[in-house]
């Protein structure tokens, strides 16, 4: 039986990100496996120039957007590839972030897909405006959506764990 899809709704720049990061942790300690992504903002004397992709389980990040000296956004199609690449079967796959790129079929679309395809729970990040939209993937999963408030941010992180069984015990210290 394939797990339910989890989509992390909020505004821009709220923290869905940092949330998701610390779940992935909180799955781990209570045993259970982790794949997929995030996207790690990077900064250079304080202005954000890009992302990089990390995988969820650890490791090398590596650079998948970044912002040309004409101020548009460079995309690098080899680092979709892999994203797509670093999901596999595991108890919870965390998808970081899925936009209007994804849903109109480039970018992560190919990661999103693949993901469908395990039976571990999905947890998708993506803003407000696209929650709705994101819930045709599903796929006959459950589909739980988890409005991420920044104030409260607890609350989402243990609806969560809730939703995947995980135990308050099993919570990373920071």
């Amino acid at each position: 039986m394939k797990q339910p899809f989890i989509i992390l709704s909020g505004p821009k720049f709220s923290g869905k990100s940092a949330l998701a990061s610390q779940l992935a942790k909180r799955i781990k300690n209570g045993g259970q496996t982790v794949s997929g992504f995030f996207q790690r903002g990077v900064f250079e004397n304080g202005e954000k120039i890009g992302y990089d992709l990390a995988p969820a389980c650890g490791g090398l990040m590596e650079p998948i957007i970044r912002r040309g000296a004409d101020g548009k956004w460079n995309f690098f199609p080899e680092a979709f590839e892999k994203a797509a690449e670093l999901v596999t079967e595991a108890d919870a796959i965390i998808l970081d972030e899925i936009g209007p790129l994804e849903i109109s079929g480039s970018g992560h679309n190919r990661a999103l897909k693949k993901a469908l395809d395990f039976s571990g729970a999905i947890i998708v990040v993506v803003r407000d405006s696209l929650a709705d939209e994101l819930v045709k993937y599903a796929s006959g999963r459950t589909v739980e959506i988890v409005s991420f408030d920044p104030v409260k941010s607890k609350k989402a992180e243990d609806k969560i764990a809730g939703i995947l069984n995980i135990k308050s015990e099993n919570i990373v210290k920071q």
